[in-house]
């Protein structure tokens, strides 16, 4: 299997399929952490695609010795979606997205919760521990997956997520953000 540096070398020799095969490799991890951020699956889509022509628009790709575009493509995305939600209204429609999401998944994240409170709660956590949550828990990823698409070591996206669940259960319990 061709590495993801041998793999932009030959996209940028002209080889269609070479994009067609990194693009296949980190689609799901870069969207899943960009619907992290923004809570809307069509939105998320959206900024997918953004990320991936800015990427190689550029003709940008594996630095800092990685091995692996995904830390970078996840990087670009979570910024693409840093800058959509500066655009968009606090608040109320961004808690209503992310229950949309919820209510997509078909669970309100806690047995009573109906999926607009689960919104909203998820939307009190964190951001970086949401992004974590929402990558296990929605995303199936492991920690270890976790770590690569957000660039931190497996212990720190395992705390990430250890502290987003705490934060959820005391919010839950009634405590104080």
């Amino acid at each position: 299997m061709a590495t993801d540096a041998e793999l932009l070398s030959a996209w940028r020799r002209g080889d269609d399929q070479a994009f067609a095969t990194l693009y296949a490799r980190h689609r799901r991890g870069v969207y899943l952490c960009i619907l992290s951020a923004v809570g809307d699956a069509d939105t998320a889509e959206d900024l997918l695609q953004e990320t991936f022509l800015k990427v190689f628009r550029r003709g940008l790709g594996s630095r800092n010795g990685h091995t692996s575009m995904a830390p970078y493509l996840a990087t670009v995305g979570r910024n693409l979606a840093a800058d959509w939600r500066r655009r968009e209204a606090r608040g109320t429609r961004a808690c209503a997205r992310v229950a949309r999401f919820l209510e997509a998944r078909e669970s309100a994240g806690a047995e009573g919760l109906s999926a607009q409170e689960a919104g909203e709660l998820l939307w009190r956590v964190p951001e970086e521990q949401r992004e974590a949550v929402i990558l296990r828990v929605y995303g199936g990823l492991s920690f270890a997956e976790i770590g690569e698409l957000t660039d931190v070591p497996l212990n720190t996206a395992a705390s990430r997520y250890r502290y987003g669940i705490e934060k959820i259960r005391t919010l839950l319990a009634g405590g104080a953000e």
